[in-house]
C-alpha cells in the first residue's frame, strides 16, 4: 500500500467521523480492540468505502436525485440487490449528519 492510499482512506474516515460527530477507530480490522466498523458513533455501525471500491453507477444515480430534490428535502438512493433480502440506502455524508443530528435532538439553527 502506498502511504498516498494509506493517507487518502484515513482521510476520508477522519472526515466521516468529524462530520458525524463520531471518532475514527484508527485500528479497524485485525486489531480493533473489539470495535466494530471504522468510525465510532453512538447508536449506528459505520463502515466507510472510498475510491475506484465505489460503483459509479451508484454515485450517478445519487446525484441525479440530488440535483431533482425539493429544496430542504433529504435526497435518499434506495437500491434493492438481488442478493439481499431488504434493501439499501445510500444519502450524503451531509445529509446523513442532519439525520443524526436530528436523532439527537438538534437542528441546524442550535
Amino acid at each position: 500500500m502506498t502511504p498516498r492510499h494509506s493517507s487518502n482512506w484515513k482521510t476520508v474516515e477522519r472526515k466521516v467521523a468529524r462530520k458525524g460527530g463520531g471518532q475514527r477507530i484508527p485500528l479497524s480490522g485485525r486489531n480493533n480492540m473489539g470495535k466494530i466498523g471504522d468510525v465510532e458513533l453512538t447508536g449506528y455501525a459505520v463502515e466507510v468505502k472510498s475510491g475506484r471500491q465505489v460503483p459509479k453507477k451508484v454515485t450517478d444515480w445519487l446525484t441525479t436525485i440530488r440535483s431533482q430534490a425539493k429544496e430542504g428535502d433529504i435526497p435518499v438512493l434506495v437500491m434493492k440487490p438481488f442478493q439481499l433480502h431488504e434493501e439499501v440506502v445510500v444519502l450524503t455524508m451531509t445529509d446523513f449528519a442532519k439525520l443524526t443530528e436530528a436523532a439527537m435532538g438538534h437542528t441546524m439553527a442550535d
